[in-house]
């Protein structure tokens, strides 16, 4: 005679099999936020590349490194597109305004290395 699978004495219930289905369904939405999470952390240092570039090519021509009408153009635009997504344009304008500060300080830090590249070169 065969042994049967299913453990008699076992108290899993009808409810513990559903809990454990949705703990697993939870697991695979935590792990594909945790990807795009991911993902958005790459594009980030993409763009903060990018930033740095932009402090040289500012400081080797003389330009300032903030520019008021350049940051209200980038902040109401990411919250336009934010809006177009169904997103909280409030939300993500508030993002990419620390981002911008970021980007800000980023780009002081590229004058104040190539200053004191410069002094170091005099």
């Amino acid at each position: 005679m065969k042994k049967s699978k299913v453990n008699p004495k076992s108290t899993e219930t009808a409810e513990d099999r559903a809990m454990m289905k949705t703990s697993r369904q939870l697991q695979k939405y935590r792990d594909e936020i945790d990807a795009v999470d991911k993902l958005f952390m790459e594009k980030l240092a993409k763009r903060f590349k990018v930033v740095e570039a932009v402090g040289r090519l500012k400081v080797a021509n003389g330009l300032p490194i903030y520019n008021r009408e350049r940051m209200l153009e980038m902040l109401n635009g990411r919250k336009e597109d934010a809006e177009r997504l169904n997103l909280d344009g409030k939300l993500i304008y508030n993002i990419f305004d620390l981002i911008h500060e970021a980007s800000i300080k980023c780009q002081e830090d590229v004058a104040k290395e190539f200053q004191k590249k410069k002094v170091k070169t005099k």
